[in-house]
């Protein structure tokens, strides 16, 4: 009975770390260095369930009830699935703060507008704070002459889309001839398949601006 319940421990444990992990997508650095993490809640989730609902399963088998095997897999699901929510709000704003700091390196003031949300986290509803709107101002004299410090922090504002839990819109600003070469270094840096989505406004001075689409909205 002993063994029993210190296998039940360790599973649960593993459970709960796996879950975690499973919340986002691994983080991978590729040329670009571009660490990648969940953007998609709902894929998320279900990595998270499917950790949860195989730890439940072979918690009921191993204190011998298949019957409730078959409910623990579906509770597992629950608790390993709620977990991813959070943690890509967290991760998001993360790199949100990055880029920030990044552009601050490089005398631009960049801002970063939050808002609080609802999201889960190990089975409990929490408010967390999440990013709403990244105002990313670039050098002007850069942009014309196709600066890497200006491509860098394009291609940083492309991953940063790829990041979050609902697409996204990235206004490109500035003029003309500057919006091109801008709008072809953030194409170049989202991912295949992307959800974001990049619309282009004249302005005397060269910036770009992301913030999440409201739910229902991905087609206006």
């Amino acid at each position: 009975m002993k063994n029993k319940s210190i296998i039940t421990t360790s599973i649960l444990s593993a459970a709960v770390m796996l879950s975690g992990c499973a919340a986002t997508n691994p983080v991978r650095t590729d040329s670009n260095q571009h660490q990648e993490i969940s953007h998609n809640t709902k894929v998320a989730a279900a990595k998270g369930c499917e950790v949860g609902a195989g730890a439940g399963v072979l918690l009921g088998i191993i204190h011998g009830n298949f019957t409730n095997a078959i409910k623990l897999g579906i509770a597992g699901c629950v608790v390993g699935g709620v977990a991813s929510g959070y943690v890509a709000y967290h991760h998001q704003l993360t790199a949100a703060r990055e880029l920030q700091a990044q552009a601050a390196n490089q005398g631009l003031h960049a801002t970063v507008a939050t808002r609080q949300v609802q999201a889960k986290d190990k089975g409990q509803t929490k408010t967390t704070e999440a990013l709403d709107r990244l105002t990313l101002p670039l050098d002007s004299k850069g942009v014309r002459v196709h600066a890497r410090s200006m491509e860098a922090l394009l291609t940083k504002a492309a991953h940063l889309s790829d990041m979050s839990a609902t697409p996204v819109t990235i206004e490109v600003r500035g003029p003309a001839q500057d919006r091109a070469w801008m709008s072809g270094v953030i194409r170049s840096g989202l991912k295949q398949n992307s959800k974001t989505r990049l619309v282009e406004t004249y302005a005397p001075s060269t910036e770009v601006i992301l913030s999440p689409i409201p739910d229902g909205k991905e087609g206006a």
